[in-house]
């Protein structure tokens, strides 16, 4: 992506490469989620596909889970000693 926006097409609609680069993650990965998801191209593009940013961004996180406080709040620990992994350690 050269950062360059022809016009509002462009600014929305990401080839794969982009929405990697983008995203962090690998190319196929993103091509993979897009195509389970059934996404259609919108377009393209250099020769290659572009897809709608509004479509592709929830296809490419749909199988993440975020931490939601309302339903799950976390644990407090009193001492870290008390938090799982770390050994209370006791002089003998």
């Amino acid at each position: 992506m050269t950062g360059e926006v022809n016009s509002i097409a462009d600014a929305y609609n990401w080839s794969i490469s982009q929405l990697a680069r983008a995203f962090g993650m690998d190319r196929k990965t993103i091509a993979r989620r897009i195509e389970d998801a059934g996404i259609s191209p919108t377009g393209k593009k250099g020769g290659y596909p572009t897809y709608a940013l509004k479509d592709a961004a929830p296809a490419i996180y749909a199988d993440q889970v975020f931490f939601d406080p309302d339903r799950r709040p976390l644990k407090r620990f009193r001492h870290q000693s008390e938090s799982p992994g770390i050994s209370r350690r006791t002089r003998g």
